[in-house]
């Protein structure tokens, strides 16, 4: 069977055969996490725009966000958000690739 992109990287980047499930699932989801952990403060700062009557830029915005809780108050709710993108992300590639795996030659993925 034919190795994702992903797949190829890991194997010749770090192993020498592609890891097994649980293992793949685990590494899928520690790159969701570093993900989301960069664009979280993102987030945190458009979702303070929204909140604003008039309208307030994105530099004002993050600055009022800082202000109000310093530099936590970017990352407030990352937790949760954290494990739902572990879960949803790690679950969705290894379905794909299962998927992939198990599909006919010549069916294009």
């Amino acid at each position: 069977s034919t190795q994702s992109t992903w797949g190829h990287f890991l194997s010749v980047y770090f192993f020498s055969s592609m890891p097994d499930g649980n293992v793949q699932w685990a590494l899928i989801g520690l790159s969701a996490v570093a993900a989301e952990s960069v664009t979280y403060p993102f987030d945190a700062v458009k979702t303070r725009m929204q909140a604003q009557r008039g309208r307030v830029g994105p530099l004002a915005a993050a600055r009022a966000t800082l202000a109000a809780g310093g530099l936590q108050s970017l990352y407030r709710g990352l937790p949760p958000a954290v494990v739902r993108h572990w879960i949803y992300t790690g679950t969705r590639i290894q379905l794909y690739e299962r998927l992939r795996e198990a599909a006919p030659a010549g069916v294009a993925a």
